[in-house]
């Protein structure tokens, strides 16, 4: 008789009644099997897939909610739609949002006005703004490294060329579209410490906290009940 070969357990159908895989035959290896395998899984509007992301687009909070009543079989786990949508977000050609840290809006006025060039028109208001609260030291820290870079740049072109604030500026918006979708999945076990001290009193565990953030982040809002 025929055995299941993730758990050992004798089939007497086309489905295994212990852990539920299909029964596997020859046929399964075929590449025609595997493509209307693919096809299935990816036109289902039945699926694990879709159902989890109509539901992160238009019931948020449901899946935070069915998580945490234990009710986890018809969901994608969220670890894996955090990861999924966090593959595709970093793929897309998306510019800004809202971890992106663009340089006017972090540095002290005195370093903005110094970095502006032909590309940018700032206000009056902008150019007024005293930066970040972090801005007192980091503006020493681009003072200190545009003048190497400068130094660097000048001895290198024997005084043809140099390195200035705008330059700074336009390296360090280049990487600010990088650095905010890498944001994206470092804010997780923070996002996840603030909701254990909110919800000191229902007593989850971390991992029960971590999972809302990836269930919620990419759908803009959420809705507790």
């Amino acid at each position: 008789m025929d055995s299941c070969a993730n758990c050992g357990a004798v089939l007497v159908g086309e489905f295994c009644h212990r852990c539920g895989p299909k029964r596997f035959v020859e046929r399964d290896r075929r590449l025609g099997h595997l493509l209307r395998e693919f096809a299935s899984s990816a036109t289902d509007l039945d699926s694990r897939v879709w159902r989890t992301l109509r539901a992160l687009l238009f019931q948020p909070g449901l899946l935070s909610r069915e998580y945490l009543r234990g009710r986890r079989a018809d969901w994608l786990s969220p670890a894996s739609l955090f990861l999924a949508v966090s593959l595709v977000y970093f793929l897309a050609p998306i510019h800004g949002g809202d971890l992106t840290l663009q340089f006017n809006s972090q540095v002290s006025a005195r370093i903005r006005a110094l970095a502006i060039g032909p590309d940018v028109n700032l206000s009056e208001e902008q150019l007024r703004f005293p930066g970040q609260s972090h801005s007192r030291i980091t503006s020493n820290w681009i003072d200190e490294r545009v003048r190497k870079r400068d130094a660097a740049a000048r001895e290198a072109s024997h005084g043809a060329g140099g390195y200035t604030y705008r330059d700074y500026r336009l390296a360090y918006d280049a990487m600010a579209d990088n650095v905010s979708k890498a944001l994206v999945i470092l804010h997780v076990p923070f996002a996840a410490l603030a909701l254990m001290a909110l919800f000191a009193r229902q007593r989850r565990y971390f991992a029960e906290h971590s999972s809302w953030p990836c269930t919620t982040s990419h759908s803009g809002w959420s809705r507790w009940r």
